[in-house]
């Protein structure tokens, strides 16, 4: 019985997915149009990447990581800044990434460490460190903003391969890879024994807190990542960017599954959240509803996520 529930809930978001797309289909033929479906796939490839990164951190149960957004403004900018010195040179680009990656690396042990060592709430560390490098972002900017991007980063952006967007297959090849690392690998596993029961892991080898910082890292790394593939699709770079993009992967990462308690959830499930995500705003966008409806349709999603978490652990007690 425990397994045929494990399966119900495994397919009940892909399911869901389906539904909504047939949903939308009727409601709004547009939707099916090659090019729609293109775009809801590379926007929601977008939202992935950084709800990826979320899912370690919410696999470890403390929380959510409320910088992502910030990350991706600053290291972008940090990037952006030494690749415009000379847009042509490989190795000026390269430079600019090792230093985004560097920072973003920074940021994530920052706030893992403050989390792992001295037990407080990622939401309120990570709130901090939002504030903080958002400032620094604009510190940086002076209100400007960068227009020319490398070749490379533009491609990542907005270019194609065998007809469908590049972001779209960064994205795939990223999930695909974080899967097996957590299904395959003794490493991957930790996330799930500490977000479970971080005493238990402790007592069975496992460095509990070095799986915290790690999870802030990878996190932050993930943000990153989005952020130069965000930077060349617009081919400009702003400290503006990435306001809400926090709010986003904690709402994909919700409806796909993952606990707020820890120790639960998958990639699989987070890319059903985002799809379900942006299916629901495209669906939105087509009809000429208002955009701020956006907002009332995540808060309400992550609602009703949590309760769907709450009475699920209620029925495993």
């Amino acid at each position: 019985m425990t397994k045929r529930k494990a399966l119900m809930s495994e397919l009940s978001r892909p399911l869901l997915v389906v539904l909504l797309c047939f949903i939308i289909a009727i409601i709004e033929p547009r939707f099916l149009q090659r090019s729609n479906i293109l775009n809801v796939l590379r926007q929601a490839s977008m939202l992935l990447m950084m709800s990826i990164g979320m899912l370690f951190v919410m696999l470890l149960g403390r929380g959510m990581d409320l910088s992502i957004g910030a990350t991706l403004s600053m290291t972008s900018c940090f990037a952006a800044t030494i690749m415009s010195i000379n847009t042509k040179s490989v190795p000026m680009m390269l430079l600019g990434m090792l230093v985004g990656l560097g920072l973003g690396a920074v940021i994530g042990y920052i706030n893992g460490a403050l989390v792992a060592y001295f037990n407080l709430p990622a939401m309120l560390v990570t709130y901090g460190t939002r504030q903080v490098i958002r400032g620094i972002a604009y510190l940086l900017m002076s209100e400007t903003v960068i227009r020319r991007m490398p070749d490379f980063i533009t491609f990542i952006g907005t270019g194609n391969f065998l007809g469908i967007s590049m972001p779209i297959w960064i994205s795939v090849i990223f999930t695909i890879i974080v899967a097996l690392a957590l299904t395959r690998t003794s490493f991957g596993r930790r996330f799930f024994l500490v977000g479970a029961n971080d005493k238990a892991a402790t007592f069975s080898g496992i460095n509990a807190k070095s799986t915290i910082i790690w999870g802030f890292v990878l996190n932050a790394l993930f943000a990153t990542l989005a952020g130069f593939i965000y930077i060349g699709r617009l081919s400009a770079a702003e400290a503006q960017i990435g306001e809400d993009f926090h709010f986003n992967a904690i709402a994909a990462c919700a409806i796909g599954g993952v606990s707020f308690n820890g120790g639960v959830g998958s990639p699989y499930g987070v890319v059903c959240g985002a799809l379900i995500l942006q299916l629901l705003q495209n669906a939105m966008n087509l009809m000429g509803v208002d955009a701020n409806w956006n907002k009332f349709v995540q808060g309400t999603a992550i609602i009703i996520a949590a309760l769907i978490d709450y009475f699920a652990r209620r029925k495993q007690k």
